[in-house]
């Protein structure tokens, strides 16, 4: 998706993705599934919200999103944050 590769990363299209809504109570769709960072072999688990993208350990997470999990759009200067690993790892507002 465009949001996935404004990131830098890409979808791993065989797995399989889950979207939730739109419903009464939320009046868009989250998409949950696995993404590769470009250049890597990777594999992030994310929630793709129609603003905002983040990392995630489980898919039951996607409700409880974190803003320390926001993954940033690659523009800008690069600043560090914590990996789903607990590694440090470039991330670009």
């Amino acid at each position: 998706t465009g949001s996935l590769k404004r990131r830098g990363m890409k979808p791993i299209i065989l797995s399989d993705w889950e979207v939730h809504g739109p419903n009464p109570a939320m009046d868009y769709q989250v998409f949950v599934g696995e993404a590769l960072k470009d250049g890597s072999d990777d594999i992030w688990l994310v929630a793709i919200y129609p603003r905002a993208v983040y990392w995630i350990e489980h898919p039951s997470e996607w409700r409880e999103i974190k803003s320390e999990n926001k993954i940033w759009q690659l523009s800008g200067p690069v600043f560090f944050q914590s990996s789903p690993d607990c590694q440090s790892l470039p991330l670009w507002p």
